[in-house]
């Protein structure tokens, strides 16, 4: 069975946290539940974090790829943007206009190089 995990990266603090817990309140908007340093639960509000979930693939070096990080394709020499798709009910990478295939981000040389947060510079030329 695939893993389900995911990170958050956090909004007004330009930082991902992970280790939370995603939970409906009772009025029925979700939240997130955090541990803090001192052990106590943090909550956040949905529209403080954005969510990306763990594709359950791993780069060549044995990292996670989320949703969100920039991975790179030595073989095309371009760098490509993790998204989902609905319509085709899988992970993407997004490159030049173009849509490079599942098999790409499960190929040997593929790498993450970053993320959208903290290196939107890499992407920049690739992506509108």
């Amino acid at each position: 069975m695939r893993d389900i995990k995911f990170r958050a990266w956090d909004k007004e603090i330009n930082k991902y946290r992970k280790d939370g817990q995603i939970q409906l309140g009772s009025d029925g908007q979700p939240f997130v539940l955090f541990a803090s340093q001192f052990g106590n639960l943090v909550v956040e509000e949905i529209v403080n974090v954005i969510i990306e979930l763990y594709t359950g693939l791993k780069d060549k070096n044995g990292v996670e790829i989320y949703e969100g990080d920039i991975i790179s394709n030595p073989t095309y020499e371009e760098s490509y943007v993790v998204e989902y798709v609905k319509t085709l009910a899988g992970y993407v990478g997004y490159g030049d206009d173009r849509i490079a295939g599942c098999y790409l981000i499960t190929d040997d040389d593929i790498e993450i190089i970053g993320n959208i947060h903290d290196n939107p510079e890499l992407v920049a030329n690739n992506v509108d």
